[in-house]
Parts: C-alpha cells; sequence; structure tokens
C-alpha cells in the first residue's frame, strides 16, 4: 500500500509540476508515551466512587434476581421454587476419580539382560 501511493504521488507530480502538494505524511497515531500522566486526587476520588456505585447496582441486582420466584402454572398455588437457581451461589461438587493403577516396572527381553556393552 505505501509503494502504490509512493508511485501515485511521484506520477501525479510529474503530470502537474504546476501544482503546489504537500508532502506525504503518515496516517499512523503518534507513539503513546512511555509513562501515564499523573492522576489528580480529585479525579481518582471521582473514579472511584462510580465504580462503587456501578459495583454496589450490579450486587442490587443479582440479588434481586436471585431471589425471584418461579410462578406456577396455577396461579392459586405457591411458587415453584427460585427462577434462576445458579444464581443463588456456586455449588461445585468435588469430581471423584479413580485412583491411578500401579505400573509395574517393564520386563526387560533375555537380550538385554544378556547384552553387555564393550568399553
Amino acid at each position: 500500500m505505501r509503494l502504490q501511493a509512493i508511485q501515485a504521488d511521484a506520477l501525479l507530480r510529474r503530470r502537474h509540476p504546476d501544482w503546489h502538494l504537500d508532502p506525504l505524511t503518515s496516517a499512523e497515531p503518534d507513539p503513546l508515551p512511555d509513562q501515564l500522566p499523573d492522576i489528580a486526587a480529585a479525579e481518582a476520588e471521582r473514579h472511584r466512587s462510580l465504580v462503587t456505585a456501578s459495583l454496589t447496582a450490579a450486587r442490587t441486582e443479582m440479588e434481586f434476581r436471585a431471589s425471584v420466584l418461579a410462578p406456577d402454572e396455577d396461579s392459586d398455588y405457591t411458587p415453584e421454587g427460585v427462577a434462576w437457581p445458579e444464581l443463588s451461589g456456586q455449588r461445585r461438587d468435588t469430581i471423584l476419580q479413580p485412583p491411578k493403577p500401579a505400573m509395574a516396572p517393564p520386563r526387560l527381553s533375555q537380550r538385554e539382560v544378556e547384552y553387555e556393552p564393550q568399553a
């Protein structure tokens, strides 16, 4: 792409030498600084309060959803239970695995037993 842009620019300058054209510039953004700027204490406190408010709202919504009951088909009966049981807490059971079998050492063939390397 860069080569095509250079060739097109050269062709345009050759065909129209009387036109004033600005030199080609890169469209890449400026590199980011190595260090981040310092944040003012007021700005950090405002950000902290916004995050706290957002977490509180999310926690309140999750608690509400965990307490919602699923209605029964017949409205005269009591609700069937929690609408979203997976939200009410994690229920993890251990994964039971059988013990690994004990492995006997490999048996050597008669040839390997009789072989003696020569020095």
